[in-house]
């Protein structure tokens, strides 16, 4: 079975811990041994917060956070090879310095809490943070990429420059699905850069915001090329080489609609042929 373990300084060896750890000096360690169903050792009381520091699962081993239940975790999280931490209930990332997420294992939470000012660092986790119910940008910018099923939502009011995704922002989006994308860039402290879309197919949408002057880099060679331009009542009126979104779906769809928002603070355009503010 899987238990929490804790470490016998006296015998020098890690061993079933007695009482489920619930400080944020506390390091949890969850191995596999034989067959069984992942378990939190005698957590019982409901609606109740467990404080923990760093969390470290080992390979196959797995920890699920029920629903009615929170687990705050102020340190960083590392996953063994096929390892699992998910949450019916909720996962806050808490911490006061930068936390990291990190392994070949995977996090699939119906609700999550990003709360630390330093940030979470989460690109040298294996595969995408997933989101089946809420998320909540309270404080600090996520590293890393985030996937969000067909149900899942955030705050959009919550989302500022100083709390939002830094890297691939995934929707499973259905017809005529709309999603505000909380994708945003690290310009000094942060930048938040919406990117709202509404899709005529069901699909994984995948959008991220870049800033470099690196020629493109990523982009069509033909991107900046004024033909692109000029000509047509339809066209690109202002295009920059610092900031731009790459977006990607895994079926084929139309953007009905697009409209992106660089601060977040009412400087917001659409792409609208009759408007001539750029």
């Amino acid at each position: 079975k899987y238990n929490w373990v804790t470490y016998d300084s006296e015998n020098s060896k890690y061993v079933q811990a007695a009482n489920y750890p619930n400080a944020t000096t506390h390091n949890v360690f969850v191995e596999q041994y034989g067959s069984g169903e992942g378990c939190i050792h005698n957590w019982t009381t409901a609606n109740q917060t467990i404080s923990v520091n760093n969390v470290t699962l080992g390979e196959n081993a797995a920890v699920n956070v029920s629903n009615d239940k929170t687990l705050s975790v102020s340190g960083n999280v590392t996953l063994g090879t096929d390892a699992s931490l998910s949450a019916d209930g909720t996962v806050e990332f808490a911490g006061t310095a930068v936390q990291t997420i990190s392994g070949e294992g995977t996090l699939i939470f119906n609700n999550v809490t990003f709360n630390n000012a330093n940030g979470i660092n989460a690109t040298n986790l294996s595969s995408p943070i997933k989101i089946g119910g809420t998320a909540t940008f309270t404080n600090g910018i996520v590293h890393g990429d985030v996937y969000f099923d067909k149900i899942a939502t955030y705050n959009v009011d919550g989302v500022n420059s100083s709390k939002f995704v830094d890297g691939n922002v995934t929707k499973k989006m259905v017809n005529d699905d709309t999603f505000t994308f909380p994708v945003g860039a690290m310009v000094g402290d942060g930048q938040i850069a919406n990117f709202n879309a509404t899709t005529t197919n069901a699909t994984d949408l995948t959008v991220r915001c870049n800033t470099d002057n690196h020629d493109f880099d990523g982009m069509p060679d033909w991107w900046e090329h004024g033909g692109n331009m000029d000509g047509s009542s339809i066209h690109l009126d202002h295009v920059s080489d610092r900031e731009y979104w790459i977006v990607g779906s895994t079926e084929a769809t139309n953007l009905s609609t697009v409209q992106l928002y660089w601060d977040g603070s009412g400087s917001n355009h659409s792409f609208d042929t009759n408007d001539d503010g750029g």
